[in-house]
């Protein structure tokens, strides 16, 4: 097993101030999702991790960034109503720059049947054990099922920061240095994600 040290504070890594500030319109199936921000540097990208499934890596074209401001329209929301699911936007000073949404919940909509919004089944799975993590614990997530190593492992925090780790085998693990209290979620990525739809899936966990 790949053991990998690291010896940043995470908490002190989620506590910076997000680069830029971004604005998400109300989600619906199948429907137009607005994003609007100030600030920040070109290129953006756009993540869209719903919760148990696939998530949806999006490039912003550089045309709807200009003069420090930024709008763009994710044309359909392929996620069916109800599905929970974070909002990760980045730009060119790295990971989660813009920071990380609080839950958001895809609504109904006229359109619910006409985009093809669906589930699909994840090309491999991943663990985190102990469940429930514990606050300042040893923790290890084990990607299985067809994963390609080497991948990486981002931590959400609703509302917060985000940061990525990267292991060199399919399993990574360390010590989780967040408050007890709060909601943490994980994506695990392979080496093949580097597609739209990021070959990852993610689980959503309490820190006691």
């Amino acid at each position: 097993m790949h053991l990998i040290r690291f010896f940043i504070c995470i908490a002190s890594c989620l506590s910076v101030a997000r680069a830029f500030s971004v604005t998400v319109g109300t989600p619906t199936q199948c429907g137009p999702l607005s994003i609007s921000w100030t600030g920040g540097q070109a290129p953006f990208e756009i993540l869209l991790t719903p919760n148990n499934g696939m998530y949806q890596n999006i490039p912003v074209p550089a045309s709807a960034f200009s003069n420090g401001k930024g709008s763009y329209s994710i044309p359909q929301l392929s996620l069916l109503s109800g599905t929970s699911f974070l909002l990760i936007m980045s730009d060119a000073t790295g990971f989660g720059s813009g920071g990380t949404t609080n839950e958001l919940i895809v609504l109904n909509s006229a359109a619910n049947n006409i985009c093809g919004a669906g589930n699909p089944s994840p090309p491999y799975t991943f663990n985190l054990s102990p469940n429930p993590l514990t606050q300042c614990s040893q923790f290890t997530i084990t990607a299985s099922g067809g994963a390609v190593p080497p991948i990486t492992i981002g931590l959400l925090i609703p509302g917060g920061q985000s940061v990525v780790f990267n292991s060199d085998s399919n399993t990574f693990q360390s010590v989780l240095d967040v408050i007890a209290g709060t909601n943490v979620m994980y994506f695990v990525n392979d080496s093949l994600g580097n597609l739209r739809w990021g070959l990852s899936i993610r689980a959503r966990l309490r820190v006691e």
